[in-house]
């Protein structure tokens, strides 16, 4: 395997493992603190985020250094990553306040293939007729999750699909302008640009509560590995991964956030799930063999 690929899909294993926590740490607080919704949960897991890692970069000359140089080399590339994580973060926090962490991880990987049109379309990269049946497998795999019913709504499907848009644009520009990004301190950033843009709108549209310092311990816990770490990893392993090779490896996340909430909340597995599972990851064998 290519040298720079294995770099690249380790950095992706450890997105992965970010993201994983991420997603359970979330589903467990809807679930035992019904009393905080969607827009709650945002605006307090990003600020116990900001609030936790700011302390160590400003803590000494090297972080201070390493967050001005980027805010001068990449702000623009930072400011419109942002708003389109933004964007996306609240329509994934709305459709995940409808449904569970298992089916809503299986469609959120429907920004896969709008990265991987995005890659070839724009950026040129080249694509294989295995990697067309690879993709057509994992569609099929992502169809039959969809049609959970019971668990996953129609309504949720559309709000997923419209955030995935968004996620993919990330990739591309990321792909495109940010090679030389600093990747720790470009997350802190956007993380922090985030925030801010996530705190204007919900105080514009949100009665806001403090949830309690369990359910906000939590929070943090979720977006300091979903918002931050898992970011670090994906950001690095632009440098070393076509965008379509990149975000379709992140189909290996949902199947084990599904195994995730089996084990940690005893959520049934359904044939669909396991079917729709299997048929996602052979479509990725078809890549990672490429």
């Amino acid at each position: 395997m290519d040298t720079n690929f294995s770099k690249g899909y380790f950095l992706m294993f450890g997105f992965v493992a970010c993201a994983v926590i991420s997603y359970l740490a979330v589903d467990f607080v809807f679930r035992n603190f019904p009393e905080v919704d969607f827009l709650n949960a945002i605006f307090w897991g990003f600020w116990g985020t900001i609030l936790s890692l700011w302390p160590f970069f400003l803590a000494t000359d090297r972080g201070r250094t390493r967050i001005w140089r980027e805010c001068r080399t990449h702000g623009k590339l930072i400011a419109t990553v942002s708003i389109l994580t933004v964007a996306g973060a609240i329509l994934w926090f709305w459709a995940m306040s409808m449904s569970g962490s298992g089916p809503i991880a299986l469609i959120s990987k429907s920004e896969a293939i709008f990265a991987f049109a995005l890659g070839v379309i724009f950026l040129g990269e080249r694509v294989s007729g295995r990697e067309i049946f690879g993709i057509l497998v994992m569609i099929v795999g992502i169809f039959l999750i969809s049609r959970l019913e019971g668990e996953i709504s129609v309504v949720a499907v559309g709000i997923l699909l419209v955030a995935k848009i968004f996620y993919a644009l990330q990739s591309f520009l990321a792909k495109k302008f940010g090679q030389k990004v600093d990747a720790t301190a470009f997350a802190l950033l956007r993380a922090t640009v985030m925030t801010g843009a996530v705190s204007i709108f919900c105080f514009s549209v949100a009665e806001l509560h403090f949830p309690g310092f369990s359910a906000w311990g939590w929070l943090i816990l979720s977006q300091v590995f979903g918002f931050f770490l898992s970011r670090i990893c994906y950001f690095e392993a632009h440098k070393f991964l076509p965008i379509s090779k990149l975000n379709f490896f992140l189909l290996l996340e949902p199947v084990l956030v599904v195994a995730g909430a089996f084990l940690v909340f005893g959520d049934s597995i359904s044939w669909q799930k396991f079917v729709g599972g299997a048929m996602i990851l052979g479509g990725l064998l078809f890549f990672a063999k490429n």
